[in-house]
């Protein structure tokens, strides 16, 4: 029985020159795998990333509890993902994680 997996979101590695290409994949699925640990599936992850864009260009009063909930959800799981994702990869070389919505 084979099962298929909606995908959400993809992520990539950026500002990463001369990183290889195994080297980078593994950060990217170590970024998904944080991502996914704090947020859950793909689908909720990609409902908190649109939560904290949301919030981000609105005015604070007109945020709703669930979305300002969620915003505050993604922050904290973004920033864990990262560190998750550049963990092996030494000094910080201004490298950073683009996250695109499907």
């Amino acid at each position: 029985m084979e099962t298929t997996t909606e995908l959400f979101y993809t992520a990539t590695l950026e500002n990463a020159s001369g990183l290889p290409a195994a080297q980078r994949e593994q950060a990217e699925k170590r970024y998904c795998k944080a991502l996914e640990k704090a947020l859950g599936d793909s689908a909720k992850v990609a409902r908190a990333c649109r939560a904290w864009q949301t919030a981000a260009d609105s005015e604070e009063a007109s945020i709703d509890r669930e979305t300002a909930t969620l915003a505050t959800l993604w922050l904290k799981a973004a920033d864990l993902a990262r560190q998750a994702g550049m963990r092996e990869l030494g000094e910080d070389s201004g490298a950073y994680f683009d996250l695109r919505l499907h």
